[in-house]
């Protein structure tokens, strides 16, 4: 490897870690803010929009979101899913329940304001009680319906349960299909 291939992974690296430090800042800030001005969805998206691009990729969208409140129910390949669909609106994420608890990932999941799910028998019903008054009050919330990543070629079934939350709260789905 090149010394100037060396120091662009160097300084690539040293961006990406400033980044991380400057999200965790901002997930306290949101997290201790009781004034409730600071809002999860745009300052996620802004920081989403700053990883995208510090790791060099681009993002292309073919159609148009509605732009009303919605679930939006998309496939599910990688970790980049979240940030790529983060960076293209201001919505809110469903995770499993052990997110909640990670390091890192975790506490950014946190200040997002991330919704979470105890997979299992009886873990939507108590998730779609939040999930409606927050779409029925204009929010947007992104659902990976097949409950798990997959190579992206098929669409596997879906765990069709949290789709009574739009049902419910009168709002709109969005389907997404993601490809790399």
């Amino acid at each position: 490897m090149s010394m100037p291939e060396r120091l662009r992974i160097a300084l690539r690296a040293t961006r990406l870690l400033l980044h991380l430090g400057l999200g965790l800042l901002t997930a306290a800030a949101v997290r201790i803010d009781i004034s409730g001005r600071l809002r999860p969805e745009p300052i996620a998206r802004r920081w989403f929009m700053g990883l995208l691009a510090i790791l060099g990729i681009r993002l292309i969208v073919h159609g148009e979101a509605l732009r009303k409140p919605r679930l939006t129910a998309a496939n599910h390949i990688s970790w980049l899913d979240i940030a790529v669909l983060a960076a293209c609106e201001e919505t809110r994420f469903i995770a499993k329940s052990e997110i909640r608890d990670w390091p890192i990932a975790g506490w950014l999941a946190n200040a997002a304001g991330t919704f979470y799910i105890r997979r299992g028998k009886g873990g939507a019903r108590p998730l779609a009680e939040k999930l409606v008054p927050h779409l029925a009050a204009g929010g947007s919330v992104v659902l990976f319906p097949e409950g798990t990543t997959t190579d992206g070629r098929d669409v596997r079934s879906f765990h069709a349960r949290l789709f009574s939350a739009p049902i419910e709260a009168d709002v709109w789905v969005q389907p997404v299909a993601l490809r790399y």
